[in-house]
Parts: structure tokens; sequence; C-alpha cells
């Protein structure tokens, strides 16, 4: 089973359409805060489940059953560290084996990008949770 957090989000969307094409909906968990805003894919055979990270106990819920997970970095910027730590700890709750997070380049200290804290933490946390991980190295997106 396929995780994907922020599925209603620009990035989430997009990778969920993605996904449902290579896979069976039924494989694959969309989560978000606004389950409405994925009704179509879940019309498609998607498991869509609340999860807020600020409640820790909606995401471990919304885990269950994923195998790995993509952690789409939110765009709380100066509370996504503490967010994306509930995250992880959640999907460890859960029992998910694998996590890819979509970071930054080079998350250290000499970089001045404001968000590097943030991804540099999450990316620790990643390291410290004992489950297997996959830092993606991704620039900021592009939307038409």
């Amino acid at each position: 089973m396929i995780g994907i957090t922020g599925a209603s989000g620009p990035l989430g969307r997009a990778t969920a359409e993605l996904v449902l094409r290579a896979l069976d909906p039924r494989e694959v968990v969309l989560t978000t805060r606004t389950p409405d805003a994925l009704a179509d894919l879940a019309h498609r055979g998607a498991r869509v489940r609340q999860a807020d990270f600020g409640d820790p106990r909606s995401a471990a819920a919304a885990f269950a059953g994923v195998d790995r997970l993509l952690l789409i970095s939110t765009d709380a910027v100066g509370s996504r560290l503490d967010q994306q730590r509930a995250a992880i700890a959640a999907a460890a709750e859960a029992g998910v084996a694998h996590i890819a997070y979509t970071s930054v380049p080079e998350p250290v200290p000499a970089n001045p990008a404001v968000v590097v804290a943030d991804h540099a933490g999450t990316e620790q946390a990643l390291r410290e949770s004992g489950l297997r991980w996959t830092m993606l190295r991704n620039n900021l997106y592009a939307h038409l």
C-alpha cells in the first residue's frame, strides 16, 4: 500500500494522478485535511483519509496499512517542523516501513534559504526514526 500526504495540494494531486494510472487504486491511500477535495479520486477507488499533522492520532489512523509513504512537506513555515516530526512518529506508530520526503537541495547551515532549518530538522527526525527513508532533493515547484 502506498500513501501520499497532502494529496489535495498541487504536488500531492499531481503525484496521486500518476500513481493511480500505474497502480490499482485500492492500493493507494491519499491523506489530506480536506477529504472532500479528493472525492473524484475516491470515486476512482483510492482510499481517501483525513489526516492533520497537528492531531497525531488522525495521522496514525490515516497511515494504517500503508507500507510506503510520500511525505510532502507542508507549507507552514515556522510550524511545519513540529508537524512533520508528528507525521513521522505517526507513520512509525502505524507501521509504515519507508518514507520518501520532499526536502530541498543542500539542507545545510550554509544554505541561506529560510526553509532549510525545517527540512534539515525533518531529515534528522527521519534518520532517528528507525524507518527506511529517501530524501528527495527537489527544487521549488513551477505550476502552469
